[in-house]
């Protein structure tokens, strides 16, 4: 069993000293503004307007109650509310922190744990993990961050789960990490991504979560975040829905992408990529539709990416779109229908379709260049277009 401590009064950025307590507990006494905690402790009392850092874990193996209550910053200067700095065994747990720069930084540490808090007005982020490893950020609520509710950065093995982010600068950012799991959170009504995996970040998985209304994309994957796994996540109304940017070998698989203003999922000069078993309906404004594969803005070709078994339908534009200058795209086994132009459009010789089903589009089922690969059991009825196909063979 734990043991029980009474925490005594101190000055602000004194260090607290474990006492212990009697036999049937105690009263916890004040912690101020600035304290270092050393041992487990529980917040008595809101921490308003401190001018500098909240509180700051000082050892290893520390249990941080809030207790429900807030610690609050003064709106000035770079602090953070609760800040771990190379401990390990770290738990943050069960109130608010608001006004600071960061509400938590977790930086340096190991075997770590954030959640049940509430995290608000901050001018950076509302949980911030840097050089660290093993972390959990679970159950947290950001509210109003300038910039991502959660952040992780240059670390290893982080968790990120049930968390809810909205009215801020995005909602989740992960950085130069691997093998992060963000699972279960609800991004929405922020100005920018939902989640956003950049510059390097490989190796994480994107699951089951809901991402709607946000001012960018849903999810999206940039400058060499290569080999991570997008799956059973729900995407709905936000500028697109799933977005791979000069970003290599991922898979985006089994998830619902309605209702995005510009396209449902694209690629943008990333090679071996998987847009798989997706439903994808109801997005594009016309120029671009379902699924759009293109090559990036200096010209970098996609090349070799998959795009199959996907249920492409009702998108305002083309179903399933491959620009020229695109290399060695498989179509196949899609069903793309009532879509306002073409069920699938492919611009580039090369590319190879195969076992799709296009009905009820507003112009033709499948049109392709002179010089797709067909690979047969296309088929196509009662699109617009008479022709049905062009360049292919369809039943």
């Amino acid at each position: 069993m734990r043991a029980r401590w009474v925490l005594p009064v101190i000055a602000a950025g004194t260090l607290i000293v474990a006492v212990p307590s009697g036999a049937h507990g105690a009263t916890v006494a004040p912690i101020t503004c600035g304290a270092t905690i050393t041992v487990d402790a529980r917040l008595g009392s809101d921490l308003r307007n401190c001018p500098g850092i909240g509180i700051v874990i000082g050892a290893d193996d520390v249990r941080l109650n809030l207790n429900g209550h807030v610690v609050d910053g003064d709106g000035i200067g770079d602090f953070e509310g609760i800040q771990v700095q190379g401990h390990r065994g770290v738990t943050i747990e069960n109130g608010s922190v608001r006004d600071f720069v960061e509400g938590v930084a977790v930086l340096n540490a190991r075997q770590t744990s954030v959640r049940r808090l509430s995290l608000f007005a901050h001018r950076h982020a509302g949980v911030f993990v840097s050089d660290s490893e093993d972390i959990a950020v679970e159950e947290t609520k950001s509210i109003e961050i300038e910039f991502p509710g959660v952040f992780i950065t240059r670390s290893h093995n982080v968790s990120v789960g049930r968390n809810v982010v909205s009215a801020s600068g995005s909602g989740i950012g992960v950085r130069m990490s691997d093998h992060v799991h963000v699972t279960g959170n609800t991004l929405t009504r922020n100005t920018c991504e939902g989640i956003s995996v950049a510059d390097d970040a490989t190796d994480n998985v994107i699951e089951g979560n809901t991402v709607s209304a946000n001012g960018c994309d849903g999810i999206t994957f940039t400058n060499g975040s290569d080999r991570n796994l997008v799956r059973g996540n729900t995407v709905i109304r936000n500028i697109a829905g799933v977005g791979i940017v000069t970003s290599n070998d991922n898979v985006v698989a089994d998830n619902s992408l309605r209702d995005n203003a510009f396209v449902g999922a694209y690629v943008f000069g990333g090679d071996r990529n998987r847009i798989s078993g997706n439903i994808t309906t109801g997005n594009g404004d016309g120029s671009e539709g379902g699924i759009h594969v293109l090559p990036d803005d200096a010209g970098n070709a996609p090349t070799s990416n998959t795009i199959s078994n996907n249920v492409v339908t009702a998108n305002t534009g083309d179903g399933i779109l491959v620009d020229a200058g695109s290399i060695n795209t498989l179509i196949r086994g899609n069903v793309a229908a009532r879509n306002t132009d073409d069920g699938i459009d492919i611009d580039s010789p090369g590319a190879t379709v195969t076992g799709n089903d296009a009905d009820r589009n507003g112009d033709l089922g499948i049109e392709a260049v002179i010089g797709v690969v067909d690979g047969g059991a296309n088929a196509a009825s009662r699109n617009a277009n008479p022709l049905q196909c062009v360049n292919v063979s369809c039943r």
